[in-house]
């Protein structure tokens, strides 16, 4: 028995029409007006208690078939699957799985990710961009965790987002060969590129640790999606662009760990100011001690080169005797590396085309790599520079150095730049297409195929390379370009091939430097070191 509260007293007809019924007898004022026969009136008891079972049957059996109805579609919702790298297969709640980018284990093998219901929230392409980037930024950036740390304090400056949308959509565009991605990233490139020009033009923005990171990673859109000399050029711009932006930032980026870190990040072909800074900085910042050291090792070469090339050197027993002091002090430190820096030598007799010689590198960290090659390239350019300086004292009229003293130099240093030669290639990662998934985990972090690319073509281009050795780097530089993404290896190959030394054909950017520190000097503001349609 139900409780229905207080019924109405009026007769059924006017109850039907809605009208107020007086409730009259025999019969109301309503239905005598009407003239129709009024119905009566209920019995009041009656009403106010009924019998509702099958009503109460009936909803109970529609809530319990919509319950089950909602149960049944969120546990079709509840796995979505995603390809990680290693073939395995991860559940993720739906909820989750909106955006969702693994920024170590997540592998994109088809366009997006794989099984998402219809009705899930389809990532946009910036997401999937700035997603493909988060993901792979440990294969072109050693310091990952700076860019964590840059993105969340600044809330995500506009320059340093939008140059993270460019890599990350052209990266992710070679991944899938999408043409239309591939337009939409140079877009996205450009736009990073007039972010950056206005940051540069602000005093305050110019400063931030933002803002280097972007022109940094401007650079890196070069190399993944360079594909002609153009793009090398540009390539160059950016790094020497960063190089003047630290000048700029002058002692006060070292106030925060950070910005101490990027300086780090830009340690080749420095100006003398560039070196001042470096020099205040190893009073104030805290570094980490044995990369500190190799770093003043090659900022002691590139100050001989430039020596050497400027003709502030010019004896060739001095010029050979330097560089003896400098490869001496290369072979030192690196006889004796720091416990991380080590690597093992693995032996097979698999993928002759892709390892060179039966045997490849397994390091323990993926920047391990960048720094033992930066060693390598640096001792090879040194005896490369001997051996100019022996053969021009060979064909003077009154040689410097004896036929024996002569001949046993020449026998060294064509034997340590074939070794050194030998050791960047066999640093060369395999392409993820033919990684054995029962092969050491770490051979995926032997090393960045944008850090390996130039130290292949100085072995590539070395006249006491083999014919053999020319040919692995070209296909090597080919199979980085069409598997790898790194679209600025296929330029690299193509020098080779044609026996094209680029940078004899570069020009000297050395002047467009002194004349930009000039402008900061005067002007003290940053400005126009971009062209908006580069």
């Amino acid at each position: 028995m139900v409780y229905c509260g207080k019924p109405s007293r009026g007769c059924e007809a006017c109850r039907e029409r809605k009208t107020r019924c007086d409730k009259a007898t025999p019969s109301c004022s309503q239905c005598v007006r009407a003239h129709r026969t009024c119905p009566g009136y209920r019995n009041q008891l009656d009403l106010m208690f009924r019998i509702q079972n099958d009503d109460v049957i009936e909803k109970s059996k529609a809530k319990a078939k919509e319950k089950a109805a909602k149960t049944k579609a969120k546990e079709r919702a509840a796995p979505v699957q995603l390809m990680v790298a290693d073939g395995e297969v991860e559940e993720t709640a739906l909820e989750d799985a909106v955006i969702l980018f693994s920024r170590r284990h997540l592998e994109f093998p088809g366009p997006w990710v794989l099984d998402i219901p219809a009705y899930t929230l389809t990532p946009t392409i910036e997401q999937r961009a700035r997603g493909w980037f988060q993901t792979h930024q440990d294969q072109w950036l050693r310091n990952t965790d700076i860019l964590e740390s840059l993105t969340s304090q600044t809330k995500g400056d506009e320059q340093l987002l939008a140059s993270m949308y460019a890599v990350g959509l052209a990266s992710f565009s070679n991944h899938i060969h999408s043409t239309e991605l591939t337009a939409r990233a140079r877009k996205g490139y450009v736009t990073a590129l007039r972010l950056t020009n206005a940051a540069l033009r602000s005093p305050t923005d110019a400063k931030k640790d933002s803002t280097l990171f972007a022109i940094m990673i401007l650079g890196i859109y070069e190399t993944v999606a360079g594909t002609n000399a153009q793009s090398v050029l540009a390539w160059t711009s950016h790094v020497n662009g960063a190089a003047a932006l630290i000048e700029y930032r002058g002692v006060e980026q070292f106030n925060s760990e950070a910005g101490q870190r990027l300086f780090y990040q830009r340690t080749i072909a420095m100006p003398q100011r560039i070196i001042d800074l470096r020099n205040a900085a190893s009073h104030i910042a805290i570094t980490p001690l044995p990369i500190w050291h190799v770093s003043d090792m090659i900022i002691n070469f590139t100050s001989f080169r430039a020596d050497v090339r400027e003709c502030r050197l010019t004896h060739p027993r001095e010029i050979i005797e330097k560089a003896l002091q400098l490869d001496q002090r290369f072979a030192d430190t690196f006889a004796n590396p720091p416990e991380d820096w080590t690597y093992e030598v693995i032996f097979t007799d698999e993928d002759p085309h892709l390892v060179w010689n039966r045997a490849y590198h397994i390091f323990k960290h993926s920047w391990v790599a960048p720094v033992w090659n930066g060693m390598r390239t640096c001792r090879i350019m040194l005896h490369e520079t001997i051996r100019d300086q022996l053969l021009s004292s060979a064909s003077a009229i009154s040689p410097v150095f004896s036929p024996a003293e002569a001949d046993a130099q020449e026998t060294s240093s064509v034997s340590i730049c074939i070794a050194m030669g030998r050791d960047v290639m066999r640093s060369v990662p395999k392409p993820r297409s033919s990684i054995n998934p029962n092969e050491p985990k770490a051979m995926l972090a032997g090393t960045h195929h944008a850090y390996i690319l130039w130290p292949l073509y100085l072995v590539g281009g070395m006249d006491v390379a083999s014919e053999h050795v020319k040919d692995w780097v070209i296909n090597r530089l080919k199979i980085m370009s069409e598997e790898e993404g790194i679209k600025q290896a296929g330029v690299v190959a193509g020098y080779l091939e044609q026996s094209t030394d680029f940078f004899s054909r570069k020009p000297d950017l050395t002047p467009w430097m002194g004349s930009l520190s000039r402008q900061w000097e005067t002007d003290n503001r940053v400005t126009d070191l971009y062209d908006d349609d580069d």
